[in-house]
């Protein structure tokens, strides 16, 4: 007896999110419960073989850059700024306002901005690589922006970043193709 499940498995999700998803009937009651919004932006970018950079990618990235928004009140005073600056480069992006050079750098700073700062707190680095995972969910392949959730990874932001997913993908991605 087969199980919707079973493409999970065949694309090789993780194992929670296959176990939890055994436990629902459907792909679209699932979709409507996560509280996961790692496992379903990493479920939107395997169903999305778009090209760095390209605009069908864009969707995807524009939802990583509101999640990374979620975890700005981690940031302390040294990163925020730049934290924020890659976010809005990134978002700016996504609607043909900024250029990929601009996101770059904006990525790169917010990445050593989190390297650099002198607090150990863990949230504050965290957000810093949020903001450069949306960066990373336009450069590299589609499933990297699974990070952007997963770097906001507290059980509030976590189902933070599943409403933000499905506001942005109300339906379930269609995993049969999915490789």
């Amino acid at each position: 007896m087969t199980h919707w499940t079973d493409d999970l498995v065949r694309i090789n999700a993780c194992k929670d999110a296959i176990e939890w998803a055994r436990e629902q009937p459907s792909l679209a009651v699932a979709w409507k419960k996560s509280k996961r919004g790692d496992h379903m932006l990493w479920l939107v970018g395997k169903a999305n073989p778009s090209e760095p950079w390209s605009d069908a990618r864009k969707p995807i990235v524009a939802c990583c850059a509101e999640i990374a928004t979620t975890a700005l009140e981690y940031c302390n005073d040294d990163i925020l700024l730049v934290v924020q600056w890659c976010i809005d480069a990134t978002e700016r992006w996504t609607r043909g306002e900024a250029e990929r050079d601009e996101v770059e750098a904006a990525a790169a700073s917010s990445a050593d901005a989190a390297y650099y700062s002198d607090s150990a707190a863990y949230y504050s680095d965290s957000a810093a690589n949020a903001a450069a995972a949306a960066y990373a969910a336009a450069a590299y392949y589609t499933s990297t922006s699974t990070v952007a959730a997963y770097y906001a990874a507290d059980d509030k932001l976590l189902e933070q970043s599943a409403d933000i997913v499905r506001k942005r993908f109300p339906n379930p991605p269609k995993i049969g193709d999915a490789k």
